[in-house]
């Protein structure tokens, strides 16, 4: 919040934008931008109350991992999509060992990083659409 907050009133020191005039598609992507942006950060938060670091970061990788599975349209974008799933499988496993091996992995906090990452491909699906005319 700090961090978000502190970027917002240096922006605003720098450049006030026009907002009077904007029309609902662009309140709207707005919107989006910061709800999947402050979704991701708090989900990822609370399964790192439940999960180890790498754990957590491994599977909310997942998110945009699928995002760039689902765009890929050529076919060496699909073997770097590839390599990198096969990059978050080894380390998602190494990790899954040590903390099997430390205790059980909670379902919560895998939910949490799930939908953590699915909030991520969000924000950058978002992030991507301008919302300026």
């Amino acid at each position: 919040l700090l961090r978000v907050g502190g970027a917002a009133v240096g922006l605003l020191a720098i450049t006030r934008p026009e907002v009077r005039g904007w029309q609902w598609a662009q309140w709207r992507a707005v919107l989006l931008y910061g709800v999947s942006i402050a979704a991701t950060n708090a989900f990822f938060y609370a399964a790192l109350s439940r999960l180890p670091l790498g754990t957590a970061v491994t599977i909310q990788f997942l998110g945009p991992l699928s995002l760039s599975a689902g765009l890929s349209r050529r076919l060496r974008e699909g073997a770097w999509v590839l390599l990198a799933a096969t990059g978050v499988v080894v380390l998602g496993l190494a990790e899954s060992h040590r903390a099997t091996s430390a205790g059980s992995l909670s379902l919560t906090g895998v939910l949490f990083a799930l939908i953590s990452g699915a909030c991520w491909a969000g924000y950058i699906v978002t992030g991507s659409r301008p919302a300026w005319p």
